[in-house]
């Protein structure tokens, strides 16, 4: 058990290193950090949070370019398209952070466990905005 925590924070630190030196800066890709991630748990983590800052204003960007030109008034089955994808994006934002907050368990209670949780919700911030971007937006 101890092993696999670890592991899972070596790993994990090699992956903050490799995303670190990548440098994508596109909506749905991780950016590059101006400074070393790599120096201490504290720096992986702020720069685990920066990315995860960015991907949540480019998830903001997205969601407000495609609901940004729908009618409130065009609506499919009773309910109008603009408060259905409204209200996906909320129930979304609540799995997002139910399902984070578990991905931190690997390293409970110790320095990795919030590093795990800003790497899940990066993450699936950026498989949101390649979901948002594949939606029809011609209601």
């Amino acid at each position: 058990m101890i092993l696999n925590s670890i592991s899972k924070s070596v790993l994990l630190m090699g992956f903050v290193t490799l995303v670190a030196m990548q440098g994508a800066a596109h909506a749905g890709e991780r950016s590059e950090s101006v400074y070393d991630c790599t120096a201490s748990n504290g720096a992986m983590q702020d720069c685990a949070q920066q990315e995860l800052d960015r991907q949540d204003a480019l998830l903001q960007q997205s969601f407000r370019k495609l609901t940004g030109g729908l009618s409130k008034d065009k609506s499919f089955m009773g309910q109008s398209i603009r408060s259905r994808i409204v209200n996906a994006q909320q129930v979304w934002e609540k799995y997002r952070e139910a399902t984070c907050d578990v991905a931190g368990i690997g390293s409970w209670g110790g320095s990795g466990e919030g590093l795990l949780i800003i790497e899940c919700k990066t993450d699936m911030a950026i498989e949101r905005i390649e979901y948002l971007h594949r939606l029809p937006v011609n209601f």
